[in-house]
C-alpha cells in the first residue's frame, strides 16, 4: 500500500485507520 493511498483514505475515510 502505497503512504499516498493512505493518506487519502485517511483523509476520505478516518474510521479506515481506527479499524
Amino acid at each position: 500500500m502505497e503512504p499516498r493511498t493512505k493518506k487519502h483514505l485517511l483523509r476520505e475515510e478516518p474510521s479506515y485507520c481506527t479499524r
